[in-house]
C-alpha cells in the first residue's frame, strides 16, 4: 500500500470520526459535555496512525519479518499506555463531573485500532 492510499484511508477514518464526534455525541445526552475528549482522541490517534504505518512499512520491507510483528505488538502496547496517560492528564486538567468522558475517547481508540489493524494486514498481503 502506498503512502498516498494510506492517507486517503486515514482522511476517511478521520472524517468519519469527526462526524461521529460532532453529530452523534452532541446528540447523546450523557456524552454531549465530553466533545473535547473525543476531539482529543482524534487528534491523538491520527498522527499515531501515521507513525505506526510508516514504521510498519519500513520494518515489513526488511528480510526479518519478526521485527514487523514485534513492532505491531509494541505499537499497540505503546498506544494503549499513551492513551491512559493522556486520559489521566485530561481528567486532572478538566476535572470532569463523571467518568463518561472516557467513552468518546475509547470509541475513537477502537475505531483507529481497527483501521490500523486493517492497514497493517493489507501490508502483509503484498
Amino acid at each position: 500500500m502506498s503512502f498516498k492510499s494510506f492517507l486517503i484511508y486515514l482522511s476517511a477514518v478521520t472524517s468519519l470520526s469527526l462526524f461521529v464526534n460532532y453529530f452523534l455525541l452532541v446528540e447523546a445526552t450523557l456524552l454531549k459535555d465530553y466533545l473535547s475528549s473525543g476531539l482529543l482522541g482524534i487528534c491523538t490517534f491520527a498522527p499515531l496512525s501515521i507513525i505506526i504505518f510508516l514504521r510498519g512499512v519500513k520494518l515489513y520491507r526488511q528480510e526479518d519479518k519478526s521485527s514487523f510483528i514485534s513492532w505491531v505488538m509494541a505499537a499497540t502496547l505503546i498506544k494503549l499506555f499513551a492513551s491512559l496517560v493522556i486520559l489521566i492528564i485530561f481528567a486532572r486538567i478538566t476535572q470532569p463531573s463523571s467518568n463518561y468522558f472516557i467513552a468518546p475517547f475509547f470509541i475513537f481508540y477502537l475505531l483507529f485500532f481497527i483501521f490500523e489493524t486493517g492497514i497493517l494486514m493489507r501490508l502483509t498481503k503484498k
